[in-house]
């Protein structure tokens, strides 16, 4: 696996985890620009953001497995 380290500063809002059958097909940013939207559209429905952000990836090509978990910090 791969393994980062990132020191956070407190102004995070969430934390995608996810395996590269996500980061395969989708950047950093759009994964970001997916979740802020999710949340604006659907803010009863947070649950459903790693859902979405696994079927864009599948939409996208991705043929490998997709496990993806947002962790909120804050809302």
């Amino acid at each position: 696996p791969d393994v980062t380290t990132v020191e956070v500063d407190g102004s995070e809002d969430f934390i995608i985890l996810a395996c590269d059958g996500l980061w395969d097909t989708l950047s950093k940013e759009e994964a970001v620009q997916i979740t802020f939207r999710e949340i604006e559209n659907h803010p009863d429905d947070l649950d459903g953001i790693a859902r979405k952000l696994a079927r864009v990836a599948r939409d996208k090509g991705s043929d490998d497995n997709i496990s993806v978990i947002v962790v909120f910090l804050k809302l």
